[in-house]
């Protein structure tokens, strides 16, 4: 499992109508946003600011068997601001999980890792401003 949250949101803005997250791949499959978001092809678009007590949440559906699909960019279009989430591993399942402060695709991979043997991956997050951090995860062995 990898997660990266972007909390606080971008630009200490809640999630809303200035906000999109896309994909690179056609979205498919998902569930019913309440009327705060909505899927538009490979995107999924802010309908209203989320207040307290509101949440978007969905599983995604649509991902390809390949690392290409590990590809998420979260912008506000407003600000000019975004987040680029990439992965070298292909996607297990994606699930949007967003409330007023945080605004999170969590990505998930699935690793098969045999008794004594262990297994790596790497996760990157990039602001389109192109400051960077990256990060490998540890190893796990079984």
């Amino acid at each position: 499992m990898s997660i990266i949250t972007i909390s606080s949101v971008i630009d200490h803005r809640p999630p809303g109508p200035d906000f999109a997250i896309k994909f690179p791949f056609q979205i498919s499959g998902t569930c019913a946003m309440a009327n705060l978001a909505a899927v538009h092809g490979n995107q999924i678009d802010y309908l209203k600011i989320l207040g307290n007590g509101d949440t978007a949440a969905t599983p995604i559906q649509g991902i390809g068997e390949t690392a290409k699909d590990n590809d998420i960019f979260v912008e506000n279009r407003k600000t000019g601001a975004g987040v680029y989430v990439t992965g070298d591993k292909p996607l297990a399942r994606v699930y949007l999980w967003s409330v007023k402060t945080t605004l999170c695709p969590e990505v998930y991979v699935n690793l098969q890792i045999q008794p004594g043997q262990e297994s790596k991956w790497k996760a990157r997050a990039q602001d389109s401003a192109v400051t960077n951090c990256s990060w490998q995860s540890p190893s796990y062995r079984r």
